[in-house]
């Protein structure tokens, strides 16, 4: 009883916690579940049209995950997100959360790959860098450790001789 009590919130963490982009094998197999996906955006854009946000990942491959936001939801994303959201989130690691569907639409190289339709803005989150469940990508370079310097207030405040400065 007592194990069971203990692994039953590992469980659950193990539940929430979200699938990597690039992974398309475990993504296919969540095909119509709701899941929580994680990466690097690639790129984002409004089509020529207007009519939809295309959503690419680093390291998907060409059948991996994307994700579309289409423009009746835009004005409402773009508020969101500082006014424009395709800007907001380039380059940034994203989770998104929805519903896992395969592609169907008009583009043919495009059909089969999964992907989450975005329709609300809680649907997207920009990871911040010390999110306790974030990854960061092998290209992604690491937070820069605090300085060991003092800086030009605490030198100051200290009666220190900070480097820049020069003798008098």
């Amino acid at each position: 009883m007592l194990r069971s009590l203990i692994c039953l919130p590992l469980l659950f963490l193990f539940a929430l916690a979200p699938l990597d982009v690039s992974d398309t094998d475990a993504l296919l197999e969540k095909v119509d579940d709701r899941v929580t996906v994680e990466g690097m955006v690639e790129h984002a854009a409004w089509s020529r049209s207007g009519k939809v946000m295309n959503i690419r990942f680093k390291d998907v491959g060409e059948k991996g995950f994307m994700a579309a936001l289409f423009e009746r939801q835009r004005e409402k994303f773009d508020e969101a997100f500082d006014g424009d959201v395709a800007k907001a989130i380039a380059g940034r690691r994203v989770r998104i959360t929805g519903k896992l569907v395969l592609y169907g639409g008009h583009i043919e190289e495009l059909k089969g790959r999964p992907e989450i339709i975005l329709r609300d803005p809680d649907q997207l989150e920009i990871v911040k860098p010390d999110s306790p469940t974030s990854r960061p990508a092998d290209d992604e370079e690491e937070p820069d450790a605090p300085s060991t310097q003092p800086s030009e207030t605490e030198g100051t405040k200290k009666g220190l001789k900070l480097n820049n400065e020069s003798d008098q």
